[in-house]
């Protein structure tokens, strides 16, 4: 099931001014030193939740398009991990 959902997810937005990398699919952020780090932590953070949701039994929702996922970022979606 996460592998299905990770394929398809609109993917991870960073913002190279703060290093912030936001991924608004599983409602995450994280922020890195550089740009590379950055991409790095998402990654984690991507991993760390995806596996947390399939050990509480948790529903992933559909991917949102990228038009979605932009809007999800500016209304403030997303927790730091």
């Amino acid at each position: 099931m996460l592998d299905s959902f990770l394929k398809d997810m609109a993917g991870v937005m960073i913002y190279r001014e703060e290093t912030v990398t936001f991924v608004p699919d599983m409602e995450i952020s994280t922020e890195g030193e550089s740009f590379a780090d950055a991409i790095e932590m998402a990654r984690d953070a991507i991993g760390l939740t995806g596996i947390s949701m399939e050990d509480h039994n948790d529903k992933l929702s559909e991917p949102l398009d990228q038009d979605g996922a932009i809007e999800k970022v500016k209304q403030g979606c997303c927790k730091k991990r």
